[in-house]
């Protein structure tokens, strides 16, 4: 498969069948470029013969929808510029919308984290901590629940740094007992021609030990091989 058809595929195998894997919806729509989306719904119609934005409103609701749809429109800020005015601007709306009110109006988070460019989020998220102590994240936290929290979180924790969100990411799929294999290959697999090292590099640096280390304590065989030539050793 292509990148694009393989992602296809994994927001395709995410929804299809009993229950809605919505993780893996917010993992790839929040981390993907927009060429990248748009190149993943062309497959996805190419070989679906459905779009996906259909696809996502038959299986998601609600806020979680409508944030996993405007994603979807793969027309967020990629501008490496900072409007310093717009980040103190958009850190009150924030604060307005959640923390300083009683309930949330979803409607302004949505429209600020998936439209505006990784750069001037990280502004954003240094300008609201002028609004509230904790900062956005504890915020979101707090204020959010369930899937919808958790999207919202993935676009927060990418904007800051997103080789570490997929190095925990990759943690979590090997700790404890049981290792989730289908995330353990999917972020490997996908990342490996884009940021894979880089991932490794902040594994390393966040869980002090090398991802090669993890991945050989919790696969074996064959397919513990062929996931750590995907990582670059011999």
């Amino acid at each position: 498969m292509t990148p694009s058809e393989y992602d296809a595929f994994e927001m395709r195998r995410a929804m299809k069948g009993l229950g809605t894997k919505e993780n893996v919806l917010s993992e790839i729509l929040g981390t993907r470029t927009n060429k990248e989306i748009t190149a993943l719904k062309n497959s996805f119609k190419e070989v679906y013969r459905e779009t996906l934005e259909e696809d996502i409103k038959h299986d998601v609701s609600g806020n979680l929808e409508n944030v996993l749809l405007s994603l979807c429109k793969a027309t967020r800020s990629e501008d490496r510029k900072i409007d310093d005015g717009l980040a103190k601007s958009d850190a009150k709306a924030l604060f307005e919308a959640g923390k300083n009110r009683i309930g949330t109006v979803c409607s302004v988070l949505i429209d600020i984290l998936t439209n505006r460019s990784e750069a001037q989020l990280c502004k954003i998220f240094q300008y609201y901590g002028q609004f509230s102590k904790d900062g956005l994240a504890k915020d979101l936290q707090s204020e959010l629940s369930g899937d919808f929290e958790d999207c919202m979180m993935t676009l927060v924790k990418v904007a800051w740094n997103k080789p570490a969100y997929f190095a925990e990411k990759l943690q979590h799929a090997m700790k404890g007992f049981g290792t989730n294999n289908d995330t353990l290959i999917r972020i490997i697999v996908s990342r490996s021609e884009i940021d894979l090292l880089k991932i490794m590099q902040e594994y390393k640096r966040m869980y002090g030990k090398t991802l090669q280390e993890a991945i050989q304590s919790e696969t074996k065989g064959d397919y513990e091989k062929i996931l750590l030539v995907l990582c670059g050793s011999p």
